[in-house]
């Protein structure tokens, strides 16, 4: 995500979620809110939390996202993945 030039993360989390919330925060993620009842799974509703990462400092304006087909077979994301 920071090679496409994305400067943050989100995720959204059934709450209760130990496991979820754990890996998230484990992550680096912070809680950022909740939505109250808003999560419909199971046939009931839930609370759904929202976790954020800051990936890089956000420039202004914001360039153009780098699509990540662009990027496959990049020195860059190579060295990411290995």
């Amino acid at each position: 995500m920071r090679l496409q030039g994305l400067t943050q993360a989100v995720g959204v989390i059934t709450l209760p979620g130990a496991a979820s919330v754990a890996m998230h925060e484990a992550m680096g993620f912070t809680p950022a809110g909740v939505w109250r009842q808003c999560g419909s799974k199971l046939g009931q509703w839930w609370d759904v939390g929202m976790w954020q990462k800051q990936l890089q400092s956000a420039a202004t304006p914001p360039p153009a996202v780098t699509p990540f087909p662009a990027l496959v077979d990049t020195p860059s994301l190579r060295a990411l993945l290995s």
